[in-house]
């Protein structure tokens, strides 16, 4: 690995609007693009909108390209399926994604590949601390509004559908397929990577022949609560509708056309069943009579992880220190999920910049999990500043066994002018090729 003469660390801190200063997002960017870090100043939705708009500018688009003429803005819908159980969390908290809420059926170590994949739709490395966690996407359903179009397919997550205002569109990526079929090396790249935005142009011709594989997916980055709503679709019968009248939302009966089978459905709107009420719609708040039902209610669907994971960051250092020698390694947030105590621990303290206890990080880049792997290489791209370290951890990530620390070791090299020798990549995974020649080669992947 060659050492070049001038190396530095670029921060990754985003912030939901946190008293901390935080880099100036817009000179940053301007300064320094392309940038596979950056620090995001503002709310969370400013924040999310920067990943957008990031995406745009290493993919040539304009954000002008964004108007009523452009079909993708004009002639889609997206909605997202809910359980009907979660609605009142929804309510309280907002839509949560996996990552924070810890809800549904998951395999073993899948939500490292799930954030490895929310990187590849980025196109960056992100942090993952809960506040960085809420900005991370929450997956929705994209539909191409066409005359005579039968609708493609779409999974069935829950009975109620929340289909979104447009203008959440500013903030949201979207891929022609499902991303949730890549768990793995093998598995990408991903159709779209880095994704789509509805910046891009697409005239009236190439919209109308536009085909999704299955169906086309939504990634909504930021935080989004019922006020992003434009009315609600539910079964004839549903239990939904007395809690989805209690807080205001439009709500429609759909139809489920015959032509679709198995457990995949389409979905039409039916009769209206209530008007709604603007005066009713409620903003999602952590405040504590919220937090408190969710962690009283105890269950994954009522936001209980939301709420420990929101408490568990509100904890100085040194409580989170102690906090660390209290929990096992292997003690989990949520059985099933496979995302420990220590590792959201971890992702509070690398975040935290009265933290430097080498001796912990070492243990957990050494013995933690791949999640726990991840988070100390993002600390060591925005604290680590001793040559020796930098030099050794980037090695040591490119020799790892795992495609997702490889990568992690090409950034850390990128970022610190350390470039990779032929002979260091011999055994990567072919997604680390591909990082390579865009970080050393500036090769861009984008969409056509």
């Amino acid at each position: 690995m060659r050492l070049c003469l001038r190396g530095f660390a670029f921060g990754i801190c985003f912030a939901l609007g946190c008293a901390t200063a935080h880099v100036d997002l817009s000179r940053d960017l301007a300064a320094n693009d392309p940038k596979w870090f950056f620090s995001p100043k503002g709310s969370g939705k400013a924040a999310a909108e920067a990943v957008i708009n990031r995406i745009d500018r290493l993919c040539g688009r304009s954000r002008s390209e964004a108007n009523p003429s452009n079909p993708l803005i004009a002639k889609t819908q997206i909605f997202m399926m809910v359980p009907s159980k979660a609605v009142p969390a929804v309510a309280r908290l907002g839509f949560q994604n996996l990552h924070n809420s810890l809800a549904g059926n998951q395999v073993p170590g899948r939500e490292a590949t799930r954030f490895e994949l929310e990187q590849e739709i980025a196109g960056m490395r992100l942090p993952y601390d809960f506040r960085q966690r809420t900005i991370l996407p929450k997956y929705a359903y994209l539909d191409f509004l066409r005359p005579g179009h039968p609708g493609d397919e779409v999974p069935s997550y829950g009975d109620v559908a929340f289909v979104f205002r447009d203008s959440i569109k500013d903030r949201t990526t979207w891929t022609r397929a499902d991303t949730g079929g890549a768990v793995g090396p093998d598995s990408f790249p991903l159709p779209d990577r880095p994704a789509r935005t509805f910046h891009e142009k697409m005239s009236a011709s190439e919209f109308a022949h536009f085909e999704c594989t299955g169906y086309c997916e939504a990634q909504i980055w930021g935080p989004l609560d019922l006020r992003d709503v434009s009315y609600a679709m539910i079964k004839p019968g549903s239990p939904a509708l007395p809690a989805l009248r209690a807080v205001g939302i439009k709500t429609y009966e759909y139809r489920i056309p015959k032509n679709v089978i198995g457990r995949n459905m389409a979905i039409e709107r039916g009769k209206l069943l209530y008007a709604g009420d603007a005066h009713l719609v409620p903003a999602a708040t952590l405040g504590k009579d919220a937090l408190d039902a969710a962690i009283r209610e105890n269950n994954p669907f009522t936001g209980a992880h939301v709420a420990e994971g929101y408490l568990l960051s509100e904890k100085n250092t040194d409580e989170l220190i102690q906090e660390w020698k209290r929990r096992g390694g292997d003690e989990l947030v949520s059985v099933g999920h496979w995302v420990s105590w220590r590792t959201w621990i971890l992702a509070e303290l690398v975040m935290r910049s009265d933290f430097a206890d080498l001796n912990l990080l070492e243990e957990a880049r050494t013995k933690g999990d791949i999640l726990s792997k991840q988070i100390v290489y993002s600390w060591a791209a925005r604290s680590a500043t001793q040559l020796s370290l930098k030099t050794k951890w980037a090695k040591d990530a490119l020799r790892a066994e795992e495609w997702q620390i490889q990568l992690w070791g090409l950034v850390l090299a990128q970022e610190w002018r350390l470039k990779p020798e032929t002979s260091e990549l011999k055994n990567v995974k072919p997604i680390v090729a591909g990082w390579y020649r865009r970080l050393f080669e500036d090769e861009r992947t984008c969409s056509p």
